[in-house]
């Protein structure tokens, strides 16, 4: 079947309203895909705004992990004693000698002041302890330079481990949306409760946790008031032209209608699917390729 005055497609990004910023960050929550730094420092923002902009909460944005390893006066410059609760992003890579906001696995630090006269740090890892060393350092580099957090303890948070290898930066963030949404539920009363049940309910099913990936990458859409680059971005261009291979296959010799409207079928089921789910920025070229 000739195809070929279908090749000038225009590009699926024309008109989408993002910077190369913010597409990287947003399409780095598609599925199975590893989520950058940038994409957990949006969410956290938006997290921000969802729970009302408590003073009582610090979000911060994973770079800032790496300064307080480098800068021995920055949690006091942060005054990170002053909330009830701080959330520390922390990668693999912050230990090595050139630092890095890069790295291959992300977990959550927790500074918990929740507790009357007791202060905490609690690490959720769902990897096991991969990022101890990290965990020890930066809850260190706090401890040293505010007297009132002296004697917090670290404790090794019990969590599910990951069954795959790219949802690490989807726990991080669902971990933190659950102790915050715990935090504003029960303020009043969270000097005397415990947040552990809260987080374990909403993490411990992982197809339960890999949706959450679709429903941040949604938040994010929605905050960039953008049109979404993977339904959009896949472009109404995209969408005609697999509506104009329907229309060649159905015109086909009847003697092969029947493989051609299973193809064309195929074809046409198959984008629908990856478009609904946001699963993919195949090109259009891997469906003509096998016709």
């Amino acid at each position: 079947m000739d195809v070929s005055h279908l090749a000038n497609v225009p590009s699926k990004h024309k008109d989408d309203g993002l910077s190369e910023e913010q597409r990287t960050d947003l399409l780095s929550l598609t599925a199975k895909k590893w989520i950058n730094d940038g994409a957990i420092e949006k969410i956290f923002r938006i997290f921000e705004k969802t729970f009302g902009n408590n003073d009582k909460i610090l979000l911060l944005p994973q770079c800032v992990s790496t300064i307080l390893l480098r800068d021995k006066h920055a949690a006091k410059k942060l005054a990170l004693n002053t909330y009830s609760l701080v959330f520390i992003p922390l990668n693999d890579a912050q230990m090595y000698p050139h630092g890095s906001d890069g790295g291959l696995h992300f977990s959550l630090l927790v500074l918990d002041n929740t507790q009357e006269g007791k202060h905490m740090f609690r690490h959720y890892d769902t990897l096991g302890t991969v990022n101890w060393t990290v965990a020890k350092a930066v809850a260190k580099s706090i401890k040293d330079v505010l007297p009132a957090l002296a004697k917090a303890e670290l404790y090794d948070a019990n969590v599910p481990l990951q069954q795959d290898t790219y949802n690490c930066g989807v726990y991080v963030l669902a971990i933190t949306e659950a102790i915050c949404q715990w935090f504003v539920e029960n303020q009043k009363s969270a000097h005397k409760s415990r947040y552990d049940s809260f987080v374990m309910d909403s993490i411990k099913n992982p197809l339960e946790v890999d949706k959450k990936r679709t429903k941040y990458y949604k938040m994010m859409v929605n905050h960039l008031g953008v049109q979404d680059p993977v339904v959009f971005g896949c472009d109404e261009n995209f969408i005609c032209v697999v509506w104009e291979v329907w229309e060649l296959h159905k015109k086909v010799d009847t003697m092969e209608s029947l493989s051609s409207w299973a193809l064309a079928y195929l074809i046409c089921a198959t984008v629908i699917s990856h478009i609904a789910l946001m699963r993919t920025e195949m090109p259009i070229q891997y469906f003509f390729s096998r016709i």
